[in-house]
């Protein structure tokens, strides 16, 4: 470990905006010449069905189930005349496909999906559909005075002019808003089997260690992986549950070492994916000890 100490103390400032004028007005746009009018808009919010497959495995078998509502169901302003789900493939946004029109209830009725449906969509074969695929679901909103909120936006892009590419912040998209579900994807993978990853494994740990070492998996459920040699200190391991349906790896928080740097109950926990493809785990991991945390950041696993 290069830093013996990274624990910092967390603070918190408040910053404000003044606004100056050369005469006592009162604020607000009918005040103000030229102070923007705030529309208010929807919000969507995708369920997924407890049951659907969350990543492609088998295209030919892959079905999926979800509804979709409103983040603010009972705000009657926001309320739109109608929905459309649109799809994506592979990040062109130049070639955006509707899938699903006229929804006008929220929530919908369940509406399902299949690799079948997926493929027909982009005029394309079911066996064309392969790992590195990627299926991206949005919500149009047409509003009551008919003005059309779009899931998808083309813009111009630098790096693929050909797809061009479709900035959140210019369309219905609100992120990281509690419980919210904006958009679905679908992935599709290479299948996951746990026995893959049991071996001597390359860790790659630019935040915490600072460095790159190998540790050793073993399984220990039908879900579960230990990794062991964390730190390179062989006494020290934690468990991963990997989710078969999300290809999702969860480490719940579980102390890993018991004094360290005279601090104790170095602890882990967080979340990641898992790449069957090649092999490799990707988690974002928080470190804490009783004393206080030491922040986030991410934990490579690869065979």
């Amino acid at each position: 470990m290069k830093h013996i100490s990274k624990i910092t103390a967390l603070m918190a400032f408040t910053l404000s905006l003044m606004l100056f004028t050369g005469c006592k007005k009162e604020y607000g746009p009918d005040k103000i010449p030229n102070f923007p009018v705030m529309d208010v808009a929807p919000v969507p919010k995708f369920t997924m069905d407890a049951d659907a497959d969350l990543v492609i495995q088998q295209p030919e078998d892959f079905k999926s189930r979800f509804t979709l509502g409103l983040y603010f169901p009972e705000d009657q302003k926001t309320i739109p005349q109608s929905a459309d789900i649109s799809i994506v493939m592979n990040n062109n946004y130049k070639d955006i496909r509707k899938f699903k029109t006229g929804i006008t209830t929220f929530p919908s009725a369940a509406i399902d999906i299949t690799g079948a449906d997926l493929a027909a969509l982009f005029n394309i074969n079911i066996e064309d559909i392969v790992p590195g695929y990627k299926f991206e679901l949005r919500t149009d909103f047409t509003l009551k005075d008919g003005t059309v909120i779009p899931g998808f936006v083309t813009l111009p892009s630098k790096k693929d002019p050909a797809k061009g590419s479709s900035p959140n912040t210019v369309s219905s998209d609100v992120n990281n808003w509690p419980d919210s579900k904006t958009n679905i994807v679908f992935n599709a993978v290479c299948p996951l089997a746990l026995e893959n990853f049991v071996d001597d494994v390359a860790i790659e740990d630019p935040f915490f260690y600072e460095g790159d070492y190998e540790a050793t998996i073993t399984q220990e459920g039908d879900d579960i992986l230990k990794l062991s040699g964390l730190n390179e200190n062989p006494a020290s391991s934690f468990l991963i549950k990997i989710n078969f349906k999300a290809f999702t790896a969860t480490v719940e928080k579980q102390v890993v070492e018991p004094t360290i740097w005279g601090y104790t109950n170095l602890a882990v926990e967080g979340s990641g994916t898992v790449d069957a493809c090649n092999n490799t785990i990707t988690l974002d991991l928080k470190w804490s000890v009783d004393q206080g945390n030491f922040g986030n950041g991410e934990f490579i696993i690869s065979l």
